[in-house]
């Protein structure tokens, strides 16, 4: 009877211990959320991305699943190990994040958009146009920061200047939208000339005279679909063109310096 009497102490206290582990376990419980960096980098699959300091792997609809909480993304070139961008965020179960990994060019930063950042800024007035620009033709526009001058072409053809975008840099998160006048209903399409901030150096053509996207025009209209509020995301990245002087020459090749549009609203 007192063996009897021994064993069942023996296992309650199996038991009470067993609870104690559990509520211990239940107590160091961690949550992990998904978050989605859509991978539009030139590097592609060379393009790795560290969790709080730790490598992790990324799906291929970009889902990442990382621990509840404040945390640092940092997206490196796997060859080299270059650090190209980084961004810090809160996540949390009850909203899921979403974001565009951006480099138009193997060499460039990385820029981590939000693909709905457009839809939370405030519509421009009549007449106005909201634009958020970088340069990413970084060889054909070597400085650090451009005054981007904002021209409109009218539908004769002839060349407005509308306003200056100051201190542009090279990577479009670090940028941010700029009130420009559209130049009203005459105005067709826009075009653009280069400064370097703090100079005022304009960029010059093969011939020696002063750069304009003559044949690169940002027609809004050609845009789908058609903008409503006229906000736009835009980047400058380089193309080949035929031997001109109105163009940029570098190498023996002749170069325009495009404006793309990313979004438009």
């Amino acid at each position: 009877m007192r063996r009897y009497f021994y064993s069942i102490i023996f296992l309650l206290a199996v038991v009470g211990l067993s609870s104690c582990k559990k509520l211990d376990y239940d107590k160091s419980f961690t949550k992990f959320v998904d978050v989605y960096f859509k991978n539009n980098a030139a590097l592609a699959g060379n393009l790795g991305v560290k969790y709080a300091g730790k490598t992790i792997d990324w799906e291929s609809d970009g889902k990442i699943k990382v621990v509840e909480g404040e945390g640092t993304f940092e997206f490196y070139d796997k060859r080299s190990g270059s650090v190209l961008g980084n961004k810090t965020i809160t996540v949390t179960a009850s909203q899921v994040e979403e974001f565009i990994v951006f480099q138009p060019n193997e060499n460039d930063p990385v820029a981590i958009l939000d693909p709905d950042a457009q839809a939370k800024e405030p519509v421009p007035g009549q007449d106005f146009m909201k634009i958020k620009v970088a340069n990413y033709s970084t060889d054909l526009l070597p400085y650090e920061k451009t005054d981007v001058v904002v021209i409109g072409i009218t539908s004769a053809f002839e060349f407005v200047t509308l306003a200056t975008i100051e201190s542009v840099g090279q990577n479009l998160d670090q940028e941010t939208y700029h009130l420009i006048p559209t130049g009203g209903s005459d105005v067709i399409a826009w075009t653009f000339s280069f400064v370097e901030h703090g100079t005022n150096t304009k960029l010059k053509n093969a011939a020696g005279e002063d750069y304009i996207n003559v044949n690169s025009f940002l027609y809004p209209d050609e845009i789908q679909p058609r903008p409503e509020k006229n906000i736009y995301t835009i980047y400058f990245n380089p193309v080949v063109r035929s031997e001109d002087p109105i163009f940029l020459k570098l190498n023996d090749i002749y170069y325009d310096i495009q404006p793309t549009v990313l979004f438009a609203d």
